[in-house]
């Protein structure tokens, strides 16, 4: 087990350098990085857009590590024709954790196997959230929302008092999702979430009343590839965009430049390997 869960290893290997950050919430062990980081090829606009929405903050999610496995959670999983409320999955507690435990079929067709835990604890103006999720639950019924749904991993949401920490997450997580995006014919998503992998830290803080959040992960999108992405970005009134630079490291090195309030047209920047691209933009 490594001393003190970092991506350095991973940096070191793509020749990319951590941001320099004074970070305010301490670095957890959460296992050896389950991202290899590595093949994405930002030969497109739209493939350089499908890799910064799943790292940078502010674009299709506010806060990607933990709004995915979230977003499955509450939006899909628990829905009502999926779940049975309070049997499948059914909830226990112990101290601060919570779990739904499962090993059970739904009314409605859906094989559910595995745990889901969170444990919240207050530290005082901090409130922490450890996850624990080890959860498959498929389905061969005719209608079925979705093939199958994995989540497996631990992810630590610290949700800050505004000043100076604003909110910070360590992820080591895999989500495999089949047969969901493709119902909505989300090509893209859906082969990039056949095997989603997000090793990562982000943390935000207060600073000139903006949110200015630092950010270092290792991201596998399925057979798209894998990236390592370190980056500086600050969230202003812009709700298409951040503003900042983030840089990834997968088959090249790309760099995506975000104008923020300065443009707010939902679009980035992009060089590849030193060298100007079209801009990649939302809703590719």
């Amino acid at each position: 087990m490594p001393t003190l869960w970092t991506l350095q290893l991973l940096f070191a290997c793509s020749g990319d350098q951590a941001p320099q950050t004074e970070w305010l919430v301490d670095a957890v062990d959460l296992g050896e990085p389950l991202a290899g980081g590595t093949g994405f090829a930002f030969d497109t606009p739209q493939a350089a857009w499908l890799a910064a929405e799943h790292v940078v903050p502010g674009l299709t999610w506010s806060w990607p590590a933990s709004n995915v496995p979230l977003f499955l959670w509450n939006d899909v999983l628990m829905g009502e024709n999926v779940s049975d409320e309070g049997t499948c999955p059914y909830l226990t507690a112990s101290g601060t954790a919570e779990t739904w435990r499962s090993d059970c079929r739904s009314q409605d067709g859906y094989d559910w196997d595995g745990d889901y835990t969170v444990d919240e604890v207050e530290d005082g103006s901090w409130t922490t959230f450890a996850y624990d999720l080890g959860l498959i639950v498929d389905s061969d019924v005719e209608g079925r929302a979705f093939d199958r749904v994995s989540l497996k991993g631990p992810m630590v949401y610290v949700d800050g008092d505004d000043e100076p920490m604003v909110r910070s997450s360590q992820s080591n997580l895999v989500v495999e999702v089949a047969g969901y995006w493709s119902r909505g014919f989300e090509d893209a998503l859906e082969d990039a979430w056949s095997r989603l992998a997000i090793s990562g830290r982000w943390e935000g803080q207060a600073q000139d009343g903006s949110e200015q959040i630092t950010l270092e992960a290792a991201v596998d999108l399925g057979s798209w590839g894998g990236f390592v992405a370190t980056g500086s970005i600050t969230v202003d009134d812009c709700l298409l965009e951040p503003a900042g630079q983030v840089s990834f490291v997968g088959a090249q090195t790309a760099v995506l430049t975000f104008q923020g309030d300065d443009a707010c047209d939902g679009c980035a920047e992009v060089t590849v390997d030193g060298e100007r691209q079209a801009n990649a933009c939302r809703g590719f």
